[in-house]
């Protein structure tokens, strides 16, 4: 079996960072990638800027020019050129090792399996010898780009929300310590959510969370229509049998 040069890397570095319920990929935090480039600030900056640019085109020159300066990618966050670098630092990537920030996209997740939770629980689909068959049976089926398109959509709602909640008790009765800093950290985080770009590390963490907060989901369903509840005709279902079979679906969401 073939692995990718990122999936051997997380094999390698082998740990999670678990809090709670939630499972987050180890990252280590993403370096500014033009501070330790052969140039004078002045042409820093200017490189940064072609690095950031929209235009595919000179965004290539920008690694050109960062390599010539000693530019060292280091894959963090899949950001394995100058110009994904730059720009996954400008975007703030680092909050997506948050586990606040994660547990967001984690409810993200499952409110998007919530809205198709009878497809993805048909038999056909769950008929799979594997989770990996499984899963990339939905994400061809659904278009990978719009299961992650619309869990941002849903992460910048539930951020939205934990917002709301915070100026909420700010403006209560209640002594409280500021909530500006918070309320920032949220906004700014939000921008690794918008529609109006595409960044590879986020859609692959988004993905990455899916897939983690869908296998209890599958797992769930594969122990019930394994179970044979299914075949057994009602009035051959004794109590026992149903508290057998309630048991193995009480995880199933």
């Amino acid at each position: 079996m073939k692995i990718t040069r990122r999936q051997l890397r997380r094999l390698i570095e082998g740990f999670i960072r678990k809090r709670g319920d939630y499972v987050i990929p180890a990252e280590e935090p993403l370096t500014d990638p033009v501070k330790d480039l052969d140039f004078s600030d002045v042409h820093k900056g200017k490189i940064k800027s072609l690095a950031l640019s929209d235009d595919p085109e000179t965004r290539i020159q920008a690694d050109v020019l960062a390599d010539i300066g000693g530019f060292e990618g280091t894959d963090r966050f899949g950001a394995d050129t100058f110009s994904k670098q730059a720009r996954a630092k400008e975007l703030g990537i680092d909050a997506l090792s948050d586990h606040d920030i994660d547990s967001a996209v984690s409810k993200a997740c499952d409110y998007w399996i919530y809205d198709h939770k009878d497809e993805l629980s048909y038999y056909a689909n769950i008929d799979k010898d594997t989770f990996s068959e499984y899963v990339e049976d939905i994400l061809d089926g659904y278009d990978v780009d719009q299961v992650a398109k619309k869990i941002k959509m849903y992460t910048t709602e539930v951020l939205d929300k934990r917002i709301e909640s915070l100026i909420k008790i700010s403006n209560s009765a209640a002594a409280v310590p500021s909530v500006d800093g918070k309320v920032a950290y949220y906004e700014n985080a939000k921008k690794l959510f918008s529609l109006n770009h595409n960044n590879p590390a986020v859609e692959d963490h988004i993905i990455f969370k899916f897939e983690s907060v869908l296998f209890p989901f599958y797992a769930d369903w594969k122990r019930y229509y394994m179970s044979g509840e299914r075949d057994i005709p009602e009035e051959e279902l004794t109590p026992e049998l149903k508290a057998k079979f309630a048991n193995i679906k009480e995880g199933r969401r």
